[in-house]
């Protein structure tokens, strides 16, 4: 918790963070875009199941990642399926990231607690991210990633907005024994994220390789009472395996040759690369927010169920990442966007007779007469409830209103007897 922390004013607004009363400035807000990623690479640099070095060679497998990066110009990147070796890490982040002028891209650490063959990659754009930590989850067949990352202040940005990205890669296939060993890694997962600040932006993403919303994995994901932390901001349950209701969301495989040499077969049939999110992240009021209608997998038409991703006409993309899509792994790159509220243009002002903090839930407001009310907005101008207000006096918020939530406060007092003041609270309100 912040010591001492700002209020702000803009024609007429008020801007606090925090339980303080400190001097009033002037700010606005503008909005920037984090691009989210995450892959499957399919054995990169592992020797495994067909694939080798005339399979599924590095020098090509870095020139087609290189092509599909470049188009999707992703901000965070995870990757599976990586070959534990460092020197394959730094390999991917110096010929696939940091190319063609490109310097930007930073290396995360990855875990290997279970030591398997393949981990995990991570990778972020440094001129808009920073890395506060990383953590382990040791958990059935392979580790997950914990990545709590901060978006980059501006000049005059007091407030320190975290993301924090969990990355994992679930057992694959479909008898029940597999079933049990995903839902077992969720299982950790939960146990963790107990022990976690859960009221910050979570993003879950992965190959999860669950075939429908009913797997007991899933359910470990997204229900309340299975111990679940998180959305499908997309709302498409269902069976989705061999499923062409579901083929516009269909990440695997973009490959339909020959089975068993190194590519899973069988065309674009199965959803099993997703990007899940928890409640703060689709919360309006919020300054991260994520948007559903901008996720995408990458290469993806919604017309190529059971089909290779270029038989026929594929217009979803470039015709070169469309080829490097095919050629590099059994799986669909997925990409979402989330939009940032920056505040940003502070400067000193004179201070405005109304002054006013949240503590206990509760909004308190110094110099306004009995009888004034306070009406919250969310940050789209959503009304979301009034309370009516006394001097320095307690007013319970409005039911429904997430703590963390960044609001409008529209100060009315009553008969008009001072200009309408608004308050808005850009940092967490105390539970």
């Amino acid at each position: 918790m912040r010591s001492a922390l700002n209020f702000l004013t803009a024609a007429g607004f008020l801007v606090c963070a925090f339980a303080a009363l400190l001097p009033v400035h002037h700010a606005h807000a503008q909005v920037d875009t984090l691009r989210v990623m995450h892959y499957n690479v399919m054995n990169y640099g592992n020797n495994a199941v067909g694939c080798n070095a005339t399979t599924n060679g590095l020098e090509k497998k870095d020139t087609l990642i290189r092509r599909i990066v470049q188009y999707a110009q992703p901000d965070i990147i995870s990757f599976n399926e990586v070959n534990r070796a460092t020197i394959l890490q730094d390999r991917l982040l110096q010929r696939s990231l940091n190319v063609g002028g490109v310097t930007s891209y930073v290396k995360a650490p990855v875990s290997n607690i279970i030591v398997s063959s393949l981990v995990n990659g991570f990778f972020y754009n440094s001129t808009k991210l920073g890395l506060k930590s990383h953590r382990g989850i040791a958990a059935a067949i392979r580790d997950l990633d914990h990545y709590r990352l901060y978006v980059l202040p501006q000049p005059g940005e007091t407030d320190t907005v975290f993301l924090n990205v969990i990355v994992a890669h679930l057992k694959a296939a479909n008898t029940t024994a597999d079933q049990n060993d995903r839902a077992a890694q969720v299982r950790s997962l939960n146990n963790y994220l107990r022990t976690q600040d859960t009221s910050e932006a979570y993003i879950f993403q992965g190959d999860f390789n669950v075939y429908r919303s009913t797997e007991l994995a899933y359910l470990r994901m997204v229900r309340p009472d299975s111990g679940g932390h998180f959305r499908d901001p997309l709302n498409r349950p269902g069976a989705w395996s061999a499923n062409a209701s579901f083929a516009d969301v269909h990440t695997q495989s973009p490959y339909n040759g020959p089975s068993g040499q190194c590519f899973a077969a069988g065309g674009m049939d199965d959803r099993f690369d997703q990007q899940l999110v928890n409640r703060p992240l689709l919360d309006p009021t919020r300054r991260l927010l994520y948007n559903p209608a901008a996720f995408r997998p990458i290469g993806q038409d919604g017309r190529h169920f059971n089909q290779a991703v270029n038989q026929g006409t594929n217009n979803s993309a470039p015709p070169l990442v469309i080829s490097a899509i095919l050629n590099n792994s059994d799986h669909l790159p997925i990409l979402g966007k989330l939009a940032y509220r920056r505040l940003t243009g502070v400067r000193q002002a004179t201070a405005t007779a109304l002054r006013a903090y949240t503590a206990q839930g509760k909004l308190y407001v110094s110099g306004m007469p009995a009888g004034g009310t306070a009406a919250f907005y969310g940050i789209t101008g959503t009304l979301l409830g009034q309370v009516p207000l006394a001097d320095g006096q307690p007013a319970a918020l409005p039911a429904g209103i997430v703590p963390g939530s960044v609001l409008l406060v529209r100060l009315l007092p009553e008969g008009g007897a001072q200009q309408p003041a608004q308050l808005r609270i850009v940092a967490p309100l105390q539970p």
